[in-house]
């Protein structure tokens, strides 16, 4: 008999469909999906920006000042969002075209804008001005540069430091400040000093020579003490024109050596200038490193007498530029916020709200949570989930929460001791989460485990959900019947020997937090 080799597809019909979401997810399962104990009721509910009364959960509208994207497409999705704090860059050169002539309405716009979809816009005040702060071939460069796209360096005189342009550029910045501060009162309540300054000497603090003698901790301690002189120059003079503001400095660069930089700015003072103070911790990695930082930050200035400065996150994103590296991202946005929030930052913003075309050869920066076009990135939805979850959420140092691996004998427990948690509460309901802090783009193996908690008797969880912050699923944990599906453990409930304690059992666990509440919060 003649043995027939030919290989036959079997018919369109039996073939596995093809979920059209998956290149969202990178091709990645779903981790909540085909479980026994859970049960999907549906999804997590949009939040409105203007219905959250407070929250932490803030959003980048950085270099407006050099006309890099379009806001209009922004203010419908980020209505929808939960966002409450946008932060935006002044422009001084921007403002001030004429010498002692000041036009606000293109920021104006985009500040009323924002308030009116319930997001309070602060203003990071910054950066050079060319009737102020010339540069030698700034003004010539497109001239001398045919076809090249100007840099946004040179188009928004980045880096400009007022002082070291000499007493007119000084008390031009005064003057510009008292200007903007009187403008704005009753609408914008909080100012950032710069940004990055310990990027010297280039980007974003350019000293053009200066201290060129000194070896690198001298240059680096001159600039700190310089930094400072410009935080009390202008906190002096936007408290006095709006006694209500409230002054945020640092805008630090994490540099491995920003603890030194940290260290100089509150031995020269800065605590009598500021409010608060923030930091960029940039990374692929939300989780690494970064409770050591703001150790280090908080430990600063407690020491000299700053216990009172908040701490805020003030910048922070990754790229995602296609389909594939959206779930990366929208995992990063998930895990950024948890991270802040439970190390004790009073509010976190994540860069960007938009892509935008701010570089050289129209190159295109990936991090925002829109697309150029306004189209929704997957972070998106991320983005959404976390605006309903922090909520008038509340750090409760009072709950507990313990990773368990009861049934699970070959699970290594380097997983387990690893895995970040967080507990708060939620309008006054208890919220518990939990993650592998592994790389984003890993996108490790879901796994299983069991989660212990205490909570108050009068708090008790009596309809626990599980919520998926990227899908924005909703999912009700069942109680598992060891008789009908073959199980060894008790069903889910509080421990009756212990008042308060529960096991919920045989949960899943990825590389981006679950949420477990409380039905009732839905």
């Amino acid at each position: 008999m003649k043995q027939n080799n030919e290989f036959k597809l079997p018919p369109v019909n039996v073939m596995p469909k093809v979920d059209p979401e998956a290149p969202r997810y990178g091709y990645n399962c779903n981790p909540l999906e085909n479980r026994q104990n859970l049960e999907w009721i549906g999804k997590l509910p949009k939040p409105s920006s203007l219905a959250v009364k407070q929250s932490i959960i803030g959003i980048g509208y950085e270099t407006l000042d050099r006309d890099t994207f379009d806001t209009s497409l922004t203010f419908g999705p980020m209505a929808a969002s939960g966002v409450k704090w946008a932060r935006l860059q002044s422009g001084w050169m921007k403002c001030e075209k004429e010498k002692g002539v000041y036009d606000f309405a293109w920021l104006d716009k985009d500040v009323d804008a924002l308030l009116a979809i319930g997001i309070q816009p602060w203003l990071s005040v910054s950066f050079g001005n060319p009737l102020y702060t010339p540069v030698e071939g700034y003004e010539t460069w497109a001239e001398d540069h045919p076809g090249e796209e100007v840099p946004h360096h040179v188009r928004g005189y980045v880096g400009e430091v007022p002082m070291y342009h000499g007493p007119k550029a000084v008390k031009g910045w005064e003057n510009y400040l008292n200007a903007m501060a009187k403008h704005f009162a009753g609408r914008v309540t909080h100012y950032e000093i710069w940004n990055e300054p310990n990027s010297a000497p280039y980007s974003f603090w350019q000293t053009h020579g200066r201290y060129a003698d000194l070896d690198r901790s001298e240059f680096e301690a001159a600039c700190a003490r310089d930094y400072v002189e410009l935080v009390k120059i202008s906190s002096r003079v936007i408290r006095k024109a709006d006694p209500s503001a409230k002054i945020i400095g640092g805008s630090l660069s994490l540099t491995l050596d920003a603890c030194f930089y940290v260290r100089n700015l509150v031995t020269h003072g800065i605590i009598e200038h500021i409010d608060i103070f923030s930091f960029h911790p940039y990374g692929d990695n939300p989780d690494f490193g970064l409770v050591e930082r703001y150790g280090n930050i908080r430990h600063e200035l407690d020491s000299h007498g700053g216990a009172h400065i908040a701490i805020w996150q003030g910048e922070a994103g990754r790229q995602a530029l296609d389909l594939r590296s959206q779930y990366a991202q929208a995992k990063y946005v998930t895990r950024r916020y948890v991270a802040d929030f439970r190390i004790g930052c009073a509010m976190s913003s994540y860069y960007l709200v938009i892509d935008k075309r701010g570089y050289a050869k129209g190159n295109v920066c990936g991090k925002g949570i829109l697309e150029c076009d306004g189209k929704p990135k997957l972070a998106y939805q991320a983005l959404q989930s976390m605006g309903w979850l922090f909520d008038s959420a509340e750090r409760a140092e009072d709950l507990y929460i313990r990773i368990n691996s009861f049934g699970t004998p070959l699970m290594s427990n380097l997983r387990l001791t690893s895995m970040v948690t967080s507990k708060f509460r939620r309008k006054g309901i208890p919220v518990f989460s939990w993650h592998v802090p592994e790389k984003p783009e890993m996108s490790i193996e879901p796994g299983q485990i069991d989660v212990q908690l205490w909570i108050e008797k009068d708090e008790q969880l009596a309809n626990p959900v599980l919520i998926d912050p990227i899908r924005g699923n909703v999912y009700r944990i069942k109680e598992v019947d060891s008789r009908t599906h073959g199980f060894r453990f008790k069903p889910i409930g509080f421990d009756e020997n212990v008042a308060g304690f529960v096991t919920l059992y045989n949960l899943p666990f990825t590389d981006y937090p679950l949420f477990i509440t409380d039905q009732a919060s839905l």
